[in-house]
């Protein structure tokens, strides 16, 4: 069987790349809310001995938010698996978390850093899913009230008592990539 093959079918003969069956899961501890100025973060570490952090940072915008993730490893990666793996992993979760907001006008414009303990590889997509999920489920944005006044036009932003709470159930819980060669 042709390593082309072998990722296309394997599924279907109850085979992973890495050994696993396909209902088995990888082992991990996640450890949420680690950094203290951040809206929500995690750490993960894996039984195979992957270690991951995951920090979400965000600000309050007019009109529409948006998501940006930056991928960074300690140790030095190919560049290119960098670049596949964040527009990927952007285009895969941006969806989940730029749902609307209680107020049309105003957004949040949310930033994700992930920093690996090893070097990169195609395979750390789904590690840094799950590390984003956990990060993202224990986030709450303050509740924003836009005014405006009639005479003048003037717009006045204040915080309201609540806390807008993430909907973690709404986030994908695995994506897995593969890189096949003709």
């Amino acid at each position: 069987m042709t390593e082309r093959d072998f990722i296309l079918e394997g599924f279907t003969h109850s085979v992973r790349c890495d050994g696993r069956e396909n209902s088995q899961t990888r082992k991990f501890k996640a450890v949420a809310n680690i950094l203290p100025n951040s809206l929500g973060s995690a750490e993960i570490y894996y039984a195979d001995g992957k270690k991951l952090v995951c920090a979400i940072s965000g600000e309050i915008t007019v009109g529409k938010g948006t998501f940006k993730i930056f991928i960074e490893s300690i140790v030095e990666s190919n560049p290119l698996i960098k670049a596949n793996l964040t527009k990927l992993i952007k285009q895969f979760i941006e969806p989940f978390v730029l749902s609307p907001q209680a107020n049309d006008n105003l957004g949040w414009n949310l930033f994700a850093d992930v920093l690996l303990y090893s070097p990169m590889s195609p395979t750390d997509a789904d590690y840094i899913v799950l590390g984003l999920k956990k990060a993202y489920g224990n986030i709450e944005l303050p509740l924003i009230k836009e005014t405006c006044n009639i005479v003048s036009h003037e717009k006045k932003l204040e915080m309201v008592e609540g806390f807008l709470r993430l909907d973690e159930s709404e986030f994908p819980c695995c994506y897995s990539m593969g890189v096949v060669y003709d």
